[in-house]
């Protein structure tokens, strides 16, 4: 049996769906709503987002978070492989 979401975690993907609607810059709003910097946010959000229960929670959601992590996370990876080359 997988256990279920806490009402904070549930929060935060209610968050992502719909943050950008929000006035204020995401860091402003995420240091409001969660009383975190956006660096631990992001660090806890990485881990829901790994969860059973937030993709079977948000399953659309979850998926699409995945895909623009492993994404930035490539392009990070291809500029650091750029900037090896270059520096040789």
């Amino acid at each position: 049996m997988q256990p279920g979401l806490t009402a904070r975690e549930r929060a935060m993907l209610g968050f992502e769906q719909s943050w950008w609607l929000s006035p204020a810059p995401k860091e402003q709003a995420v240091r409001e709503q969660f009383l975190l910097t956006e660096a631990e946010y992001s660090d806890l959000l990485d881990v829901l987002i790994d969860t059973d229960a937030a993709l079977h929670e948000q399953p659309l959601l979850v998926r699409r978070l995945r895909r623009l992590r492993e994404r930035r996370r490539r392009t990070h990876l291809d500029r650091r492989t750029a900037d090896q080359e270059i520096a040789r």
